[in-house]
This record gives structure tokens, sequence and C-alpha cells, in this order.
């Protein structure tokens, strides 16, 4: 029988800019010379020979599309459902939980979650508000609101219980102790704390909103909260005068509008529709019609100095500004290019302005000329630069607050949180140490050493433990090895030696155990992938070899030269613009081979590939499913977990026929994606899911799956996970909180597998190191040994003589029936009571050894 470890077969989503760094010898540990080799790893995409900057922005953008219809792809659903308003209302079910479990309601959990990092590699930010105690807040990207000291130090999360991530942020005094915090998701969620996170309620008279597009507090002493908010077909302005606990809709708009109120005492509320400015002093019952910027512009952003100057982005990426109250308008240079949306202006200084793509600029001139504070590439030490002083690529907001006479400036990047306290001449990165808020796609921890462990991130890129020293041995520290998105990490036997795994682009190939260096391979040339991460798996019976499934199935080796070489293999092929979005080989028979494409269907092979067969049955329609994550059986071949897309369809099916037909099998999941599935290796047959809010149990007795994560991880997308090489433990890594364990009890038997290669798991052999002991040998009595597992160690039945003649003789006389007693009876020995035997090796020798046998059964959870 053919072994092999669990293949992770879990699509991968990020960013695109890509650069192949390596370490600079740390610990003294030699770089291998071929991993230095620039053919290998390219130099960053700088202007000049590699791309023009414009060449390259433009990259990036359509990088940026496609992720984005990936995505929407992997949540394919009938058009008649509404998926993003089955993710708000699920996530509203999943905080009204842990509302109850804050209240003393506690959920019933097998197993125990530690959080294990990363602790110094931040992931996507987007708000931060220095609060009135001096406590500085944070909002992330699907890992939830975050406080910490002035300075960065004792991160502490505080939205564990928030979906969606936390995008927009103010915090107010309400004369209490704890500050009162208002989130808001741009996909519509908003909600109000009063216990630094215990709780969360959702404010009076919120609609069901289809995002969040603004949230802005007054500063005036009123602490006047206004936020607009898309609904329907339309944009809605609200507001709230009672501290957040309740808005009413006070102006609609029908195109994407933005406003903007003073942050040091103003109450004039500015908002510029179809490109038209207006002006409230009534806190936005009525307006006033100030200057035209650009008549019809569809979409806004605006800011605001406070020491003289407005300032506004429109349609075409013109910066305009106004230095008279927003009666006349100025055009300035064009930001388009390199612009995300993210702007903010000077508290103190009316020409100072800054702006955001992927790379940070600063205008001093009002918005005339800018100019970048780093190139982006510079944030990594190996090409001289300064990860506490120098900003990551990709700005997601940027905010100013008022600072005494002086203000303080926040950027929020794909790589963490940065403050500005000298006008942006200068930044220091705030989230180095324990702003745990990483988008990891993948994790993988080598079989070989368990200490070694592999993540892919969302622009964050190649991360390894192997470099970083650990301060903790609870959360882990990642050294990025490369830079970009990466996801679908595999290795043919589980250890670091030889691991594969995908960017947008080509295929990265991390070597060695130890010192690791990286190759890369290119995509087959033509080849359907379609997935922004497409899945490559690797050969579970040589290292050197992986395949890459498309709408065909490709087969690359290493040849002699080191390069790779890749050919179409197997009688497989697809087309209609579908392509296989999963696969897995089974590990308890490695020629068995399972693959699930992007419209729902299923191949198996049972030659390692080289031919296919198509399940026979799968759901209710194949157009509305997509194959994300497939489990195979650890001792089973024949049993196969599918999970995808469940939105008006169940989003799991299990077949036990080697996936000739499936039925359903996700009970207890709510409508909602799976993107990541497993069964654990400790012989009980149970799997674990991670989908878009929690991770969920299911055995094969059980009538439904089991919710898991309410007893102490977050709520957020469970996009990975894997079981832990030395113990039984389910390791995931999600999409905005980082990598987490859900540790079970041990497992006698851990992993299960064969080891005497008697054909029996380890679960089920009493003798694990001997082949000649095994459920239904051949039992040799009086041995002392239970040679077939029963239980009962069988010995020989006692020779049994014929009974005696016991009648008496015909010429005896009869017994006296009243026989006189003697002067002294006699004594008799008591024998010991051996149940229906009256000789020692009876049923109580039976019984004890029954009992022995079945304590050396092996147990089961």
């Amino acid at each position: 029988m053919k072994r092999l470890s669990l293949i992770a077969t879990l699509a991968a989503a990020g960013a695109i800019v890509t650069v192949l760094v390596l370490p600079a010898e740390p610990d003294s540990a030699a770089t291998p010379a071929e991993s230095l080799d620039p053919s290998v790893n390219p130099p960053p995409p700088t202007p000049g020979p590699f791309l023009d900057l414009e060449t390259f922005i433009d990259t990036k953008k359509d990088q940026k599309v496609r992720r984005k219809e990936w995505f929407k792809e992997m949540h394919r659903a009938h058009p008649d459902v509404d998926v993003e308003a089955a993710k708000r209302t699920e996530g509203l079910r999943q905080l009204e939980r842990r509302n109850a479990i804050a209240g003393g309601v506690a959920p019933p959990s097998e197993g125990k979650w530690v959080e294990r990092g990363s602790d110094n590699q931040a992931g996507r930010m987007h708000v931060a508000r220095l609060a009135y105690d001096g406590t500085l807040y944070a909002g992330s990207s699907k890992g939830g609101v975050w406080m910490g000291a002035e300075d960065g130090s004792s991160w502490e999360p505080i939205g564990d219980s928030l979906y969606g991530g936390v995008h927009w942020l103010e915090v107010l005094d309400v004369d209490a102790e704890i500050p009162r915090v208002v989130a808001a998701t741009d996909g519509g969620l908003l909600h109000v704390s009063d216990d630094h996170g215990a709780t969360w309620v959702v404010p009076d008279g919120i609609a069901e909103f289809n995002g969040i597009r603004r949230l802005m507090m007054t500063n005036d002493g009123t602490q006047t909260l206004y936020m607009i908010a898309s609904v329907g077909d339309y944009y809605g302005l609200w507001r709230s005068t009672d501290d957040a606990s309740s808005w009413t809709e006070v102006h609609t708009m029908t195109t994407r509008p933005d406003a903007w109120v003073s942050r040091t005492g103003g109450t004039d509320l500015y908002l510029i529709e179809r490109g038209v400015l207006y002006v409230s002093t009534s806190g936005g019952d009525y307006w006033e019609t100030r200057g035209t910027i650009a008549d019809g512009s569809t979409r806004a952003e605006m800011a605001g100095s406070e020491a003289g100057a407005l300032y506004a982005i429109l349609d075409g990426g013109t910066i305009h500004r106004s230095d008279d109250d927003g009666w006349t308008w100025t055009a300035g240079m064009n930001a388009g290019h390199d612009y995300w949306g993210a702007l903010n202006a000077s508290i103190v200084d009316p020409d100072l302005f800054m702006y955001g793509g992927m790379e940070q600029w600063v205008s001093r001139d009002g918005g005339q000329t800018s100019a970048k504070m780093n190139n982006w590439w510079l944030y990594y030490s190996v090409y001289g630069g300064d990860e506490d002083t120098l900003l990551h690529a990709d700005t997601m907001g940027i905010d100013v607050r008022p600072d005494g006479d002086d203000e303080v400036w926040y950027v929020n990047t794909d790589g963490g949180l940065y403050e500005s306290r000298d006008n942006m001449q200068s930044v220091h990165n705030l989230s180095l140490s324990g702003l745990r808020v990483s988008q990891y796609y993948d994790v993988h921890t080598s079989w070989a050493n368990e200490d070694h462990v592999l993540a892919g991130a969302q622009d964050q890129g190649w991360q390894l433990t192997t470099y970083a020293t650990q301060d903790s041995d609870l959360a882990y520290e990642f050294y990025q090895l490369v830079s970009g998105d990466y996801g679908h990490i595999t290795s043919g036997d589980g250890t670091h030696e030889i691991v594969y795994t995908t960017y947008p682009g080509f295929i990265l190939i991390n070597i060695g155990e130890d010192t690791p260096y990286t190759e890369s391979a290119s995509f087959p040339s033509g080849a359907s992938y379609v997935p922004w991460i497409p899945p490559v798996v690797a050969d579970p019976d040589d290292n050197w070899v992986f395949y890459f499934p498309g709408d065909q199935l490709y087969r690359y080796t290493r040849s002699d030269d080191n390069g790779w070489q890749y050919e179409a293999t197997g009688e497989f092929s697809i087309g209609g613009g579908e392509y296989v979005s999963a696969m897995a080989f089974s590990p308890a028979d490695s020629d068995r081979v399972y693959m699930a494409t992007s419209a729902g269907k299923v191949f198996t092979s049972s030659d390692h590939g080289q031919t296919w067969t198509q399940s026979e049955s799968r759901g209710p329609d194949d157009n509305w499913y997509y194959g994300q994550a497939i489990a195979p059986s650890w001792t089973d071949p024949d049993v196969i977990t599918l999970g995808g897309s469940g939105y008006g369809v169940p989003a799991v099916y299990r077949s036990t026929d080697a996936g000739l037909t499936f039925e359903p099998w996700g009970e207890g999941l709510p409508d909602t994606l799976v993107y990541s599935m497993i069964e654990a290796m400790d012989g009980t047959g149970c799997l674990f899911a991670g989908t878009t809010h929690s991770a969920y149990e299911r055995c094969p007795d059980d009538a439904e799956w089991s919710e898991i994560t309410a007893g102490g991880a977050p709520i957020t997308t469970y996009w990975a996970v894997e079981a832990h090489p030395t113990q039984n433990t389910l390791r995931f890594a999600t999409y905005g909180r980082g990598i987490w364990d859900y540790k079970l009890d041990t497992a006698d038997c851990y992993p299960v597998e064969d080891t005497d290669g008697d054909g029996y798991w380890c679960h089920e052999d009493c003798d694990e190191e001997d082949a000649e002991i095994h459920p239904g040998a051949t039992e040799v009595l009086d041995d002392g040994i239970d040679q077939d597992c029963d239980g009962v160690d069988e010995v020989t039945p006692e020779d049994t003589a014929p009974p005696e003649d016991t009648a008496p003789p015909e010429d005896t006389e009869p017994p006296d029936p009243d026989p006189e007693p003697e002067d002294d009876p006699p004594v008799i020995e008591a024998e010991p009571n051996w149940g229906c035997s009256t000789t020692p090796g009876g049923s109580i020798y039976l019984g004890l050894f029954g009992i022995v046998g079945l304590l050396l059964v092996r147990r089961r959870r």
C-alpha cells in the first residue's frame, strides 16, 4: 500500500507584485550560492530594462481585476442567490453566538485553540484612530479591530467576533472608563462595542446595506457621526447624534459620493456628488450648492485641510484644489495611474497632500507635483531597505489626526500600519510585533522538523520560520523569503526538502529543509490556468515531480540542467472555460487520484493520473457549484469528500465508491463556501472544514457538521488546513488572522499508519511492531500472546477424565439418615470461588484477559 502526506488542494488568492528575495545569511547560516543566481531570483521589477513603471502598474491593475473575477467564480451561485447578503447574514448569526458566549453560555468543544502567528508579519490594514485616552485603535482586512499603545506596542485583538474586516473606525468618549468603538466594513456591516470587543451590537436604524463608503465624526464636542452607505441602487447619508446608538437617513444620492468634516472642531458638512460640492450647516438636513468641479462625474474622493484647502479626485484621476471653501477649483496633476482611492490632507499645512496606490505619493505644493515616499521594494532589507522606516507596497488608507498643536499621520498598507510625526518626512512601522493580521492562503509544517513552517500570504509573500528567531513558543516569527502572493503549498513526502507553491504567473520551488533556496518554473504555454493562483500538486512517489492541472493535466519533471520541463499527461481534457480547481492523491493509495472542476464535476483516476473517469452524479446542478477542496480518507481510498460553493446547494458532498456517485453531506453548514477540508490522521475518520466565517467538524456517525471556532478562535476566513505531522492537531491558515491550531486529545496511535506492514492500521493493530500480530491472525495457543487482537490469548482446554461411578455397591448398606454427631466436627478448607469453574484457568481468567485485551486496543476519540 502506497503512502504520502495529505495534499493541500485549496485555492489561493493575492496581489501580484513578486520579488524573489533571499535572506542575507541569517544566524550565520550560509545561503546556497545557486539561490543568488539572477536567472533564478530576478531583481525587482523596476522601471528600465524590466518594465517601465506605467506598464508595471497597468499589469498590477489587470491582475487585481483577475483576482476579483476569481473570487467571484469561487462563490458561484444561482443568479437568484445574493451571496453577499448570505455572508452578512451568517456574520450576524456568528456575532449573536459570540455575544451569548460572552454572557456565560459556554460552547461545547473537544479541542483547544492556540494562536500561532505570524507575530511579526502583518497584513492589510485599513484605518487607524488615536483615542482621547492615548490608546491606538486600528482596523484590518478580515482581522478585526486591534488596540494598543500609541507607539504600536501591546497590540490586542478586540474584533475577533466581527466578520468582514474593519475599513472604517471611530472611537467615542461616552463618559465611561472604556471608549465606545464604532466599526464598519465595506461589506455593509456596522457594530458598536462598549467593552473592548467582548460584545458587539448593531445600532438601531441600520438598513441592510450593500456596502459602507465612509464613516466620520465631528470633533466639536457633539461627536456627531456621519456615514455614507449603499442601499439597493442608491447611496444614503446617515447621521447619528447619540454616540452611534441609533441612525437616521438624511440624504440620498444616485452616484458614488464622498464627504468630509473638520477634524478639529468645525461643524460644516461637505459633500461631493456628480462633480458638484454641497455644504450643510444643519447636519445634512439642508444643503447649499457651492462650486462645480467636474459636472457629471460618477465617483469622488475628498479630503480637506483645516489650514485652508479642500482637495478632490474625481473620475479621471486629476487632483483638484479649492482655496475658497469650495466655490472655485483649480486642476493640478493627474494621480490616476497609481491611485487606488486613498488620500488625505494635512491639518496644519494647506499644501501637504498625500495619495496612494501601489506606491505612496506626497505633494508639498498643493497637488501640482508629487514624489514617492520610497520605492516599494526598498521595504525589503535585502535591497538595502529597512522594514521599520520604509513603507510597504499598496496603500489601503491614509489617516491624519490632531496631536496637540500638531498632527500624526497613519499610513495603512498591505504590510501593516505606519505612523509619521514629522509631516511625512519619515515613517515608523507600528506593526512589527504582535499585530497578527496576516492574510494566509496556505500553511505547510515539515514532517521532518515541526519547527519548520512555510506559509503563503497575500502580498506578504513566501514566508518561513527557518531563518526567524523565535521569541515565543506560541506565536511564530516568520522570515519573508519571497515577496508577492503564494498559495497551494505541496510536498510529496511532507518535508521541506522540496516544496512547490504557485504565484499568479509561475511556480516557485523551495529546496532545502534547513538552508532553503528557490527556483522557479513557468506555467504551461497556452494552458488554461484561469484560477488566480492555480493548484499544483506534488507527486507522492517522486519528490521531483509535480502536477499542474488546468483544462489539461501537466506533469513537471526536473531536467539534468536543473531546468523544469512539462508535458500533458493522462486522458483528461475539459473545455468551455472550465478548469480543474482542486486535486488530491489518496493517502491510502497513491495510485488513486481525485480532481474537481470549476463547474462542480469530479474525476477519478486509479492509475496515478493516466486515465480518468467522471463521476456519474455529484449534486443538484453542476452549473452552480465550484469544487474548492478535496479531502481523501486517510485509511480508505474509496472514500472522498468534496467541498465548495454552498450557496443554495449543499456545500459538501461525499462518495464511498471511489467518486462514482456522491451524496450531499453538508447538513449543519450555513450558506457558505468551504475553502478547505481535511480528514484527521487519528483514525477516527472525522473531517474538519474551513469556511467563509468559521471552522467545522463532522465525524462519520455525526448527523451534521458542528462549529468549533466559537470556543476561542476568530470569525474570519479559514482558507487552508493541514494535519499537524507530530501532534493530533489541525493547523488552519486564515485570511486575516494568521495561523491557528485546533489541538485534539492526543491519540494513542498518531498519525495512523501501518508501521509493520501487515495491512492493518495502528488503531486496529494491537502490536504495530510485529507483522504476525493483527486482527484475523492465527492464534497460537498457550504462548501468552494475543495474535488476533481479540483481547484474549487462547489456551489449550484441560483434559477431562470420564465421570466416576458413584453408585453404592449392591451389598452396601445405605447410610444412616440420622447419624450421631461427632465430638469435634472436621475442619473444611474453603476453596476460592471461580464462578462457574472450580479450578484456576476458568472464566475468571478469561474475564481478566478480556479486560487486558480491551486496554490493548487503541483508543479512538
